[in-house]
């Protein structure tokens, strides 16, 4: 079986413990990287683990020295080394209501010039870029970033959807970060204006 994404779920909240959010799969491969961070492979949505990606994907791997762009960068160039790719394709995680801070892990594995990939990525229905192409940005195959963002659950779900402009698009690494729940309510009615206006 080829590898597959890895991805992590950091609970902030809970006294700095370190929650892996998914439960393993025996097929799958899973890594401890180089900070004592264990990570998990990804698997399709199941609701009885509560997370997992949708819509028809091959995942893609490299043996060859992934290289950092970025020094300060939490994610371990290890968890470069694997992606998942497809023409659409979406992440769910069942999460409780709050903001959370997210980091993509993105490195090219396959593509040899530039403009030859090129996707967009949505996190609860918002653009949040376009045209992105990692061969171009990352300046050449086998070097890593990662792309963080802040995002508001509302519903109880997380959805990350990915969609490829030219070719596919490609995610190699997801963490997830719980920073804060919320409970705001205006004669009984959530404000969710007030909340991004409060929160972000």
């Amino acid at each position: 079986m080829t590898e597959s994404t890895l991805w992590r779920y950091i609970d902030t909240t809970n006294y700095g413990y370190d929650g892996v959010f998914a439960a393993r799969q025996r097929w799958r491969r899973s890594l401890t990287d180089s900070n004592g961070n264990a990570w998990s492979a990804d698997a399709a949505y199941s609701s009885s683990t509560g997370w997992g990606y949708f819509g028809m994907t091959i995942t893609a791997s490299t043996t060859a020295a992934i290289l950092s762009r970025d020094s300060s960068s939490a994610l371990d160039v290890q968890t470069f080394k694997t992606a998942r790719k497809g023409s659409e394709f979406a992440y769910q995680f069942d999460v409780a209501n709050g903001k959370y801070r997210v980091t993509l892990g993105f490195a090219e594995l396959v593509k040899t010039a530039q403009d030859q990939r090129l996707f967009r990525v949505e996190a609860e229905g918002q653009q949040l870029i376009s045209g992105y192409d990692m061969f171009k940005i990352l300046r050449g195959r086998f070097f890593s970033f990662p792309y963080s963002f802040e995002v508001i659950v509302t519903d109880g779900q997380m959805n990350l959807n990915f969609a490829g402009q030219v070719d596919q698009a490609s995610v190699n690494a997801i963490w997830v970060y719980f920073l804060r729940k919320f409970e705001l309510q205006i004669r009984g009615t959530l404000c969710i204006e007030c909340l991004i206006t409060f929160l972000l």
